[in-house]
């Protein structure tokens, strides 16, 4: 069920980088990131990294920072040589500019041009660091105390990105710690089958109604968050209808395989669909009917899913391939995977995002 989650909470993003309606990108808006970081706080195994930071720090750096160098050489080389000659918006900016925010990590689409969505990666990097920290202060204390701690990380992270956006997102990182927090909490608990009760899916749809008309959209990357508690009540209650949604197409076979793949293989379709899929798809458009028909979202968005999943198969063939790409060498589909470890490791082909 976690890969078909990923894979669900990738496919969303993807979603949002296409020209969807407001009246449809505005409620996404509040689950996208916030369900990717759920769902890396449900996968955090304090257990084996409580002793052993610099393991952590090793681990998500080969399993996170690799795949951004990766993808972003890539697409950065894809932008400079094929874009930026026929793009005049990408000839407007200067060629050095993106490298910049590149290695600033930077969230703004006139920094990052190439690639706008790799600045998740090392914010994804920054924010399990910091959760280690927060692990490390409150991992003992009562439930109510672990949440007030994660909520007044969370809310110094707004404060300050309202103020500067630090290098690789580490406002974005701290202000994340509420939903890591929540899915690790999730992931302890020892009893979950509330979720499954109506009353829970009504009562999420409830808060997550109420703090749409409340809050209104968000934008995590340009740090627009609005009222920080109806931001944490709307994330929360939307994290929790994406993982019963989560649970109901898991429950079919073929959303089973194919949000699972897209899951085990979140790196490479966050990595390239806008870098490479969607100016792809444009300049097929172009020159099939000459318009790049951008108002199509529905077809970036499938075309997106599917070309970085060809992608993701070719890195299934070439193990070195998919630890450039994905941080982590892959397994081709339908072999078993090595079994996780007593610590409650995932197996290597499944990538934290």
């Amino acid at each position: 069920m976690v890969d078909v989650a990923r894979g669900l909470s990738v496919s969303l993003v993807v979603l949002g980088h296409t020209t969807l309606p407001a009246w449809l990108n505005g409620p996404l808006s509040t689950v996208r990131l916030p369900f990717l970081f759920f769902i890396s706080g449900y996968l955090f195994n304090w257990d084996r990294y409580r002793e052993r930071p610099l393991r952590l720090v090793r681990q998500r750096a080969r399993r996170l920072l690799i795949p951004y160098a990766t993808a972003g050489l890539l697409t950065f080389v894809f932008w400079l040589l094929v874009r930026r000659p026929l793009e005049p918006a990408a000839a407007a900016i200067p060629w050095h500019r993106p490298v910049w925010g590149w290695l600033y990590g930077s969230s703004h689409a006139d920094w990052m041009a190439f690639n706008l969505p790799l600045w998740y990666l090392p914010a994804s990097f920054c924010g399990q660091l910091s959760f280690w920290l927060l692990l490390r202060a409150v991992s003992g204390r009562p439930p109510a105390v672990q949440a007030v701690a994660a909520l007044g990380a969370g809310v110094a992270g707004v404060l300050i990105g309202q103020r500067v956006h630090l290098p690789w997102a580490a406002d974005v990182a701290l202000a994340a710690q509420p939903f890591f927090w929540a899915g690790w909490f999730l992931r302890q608990a020892a009893r979950r089958d509330w979720l499954e009760h109506p009353a829970a899916l009504v009562a999420a749809l409830g808060v997550w109604a109420a703090a749409l008309a409340l809050n209104g959209p968000v934008a995590v990357n340009t740090r627009a968050y609005g009222e920080p508690l109806w931001f944490y009540l709307g994330g929360w209650a939307a994290c929790l209808v994406a993982v019963r949604l989560a649970r109901a197409l898991a429950a079919w076979p073929l959303p089973r395989a194919v949000f699972g793949y897209l899951g085990r293989h979140s790196m490479v379709v966050l990595g390239f669909h806008v870098g490479l899929a969607f100016p792809l798809l444009s300049l097929l458009l172009h020159v099939a009917v000459g318009d790049p028909r951008l108002d199509l979202w529905g077809v970036y968005w499938l075309g997106g899913l599917a070309m970085t999943a060809v992608l993701a198969k070719l890195a299934e063939r070439f193990p070195r391939l998919a630890l450039w790409l994905e941080g982590v060498p892959a397994f081709p589909s339908g072999s078993r995977s090595p079994q996780p470890s007593a610590g409650g490791d995932k197996a290597p082909h499944r990538v934290t995002a």
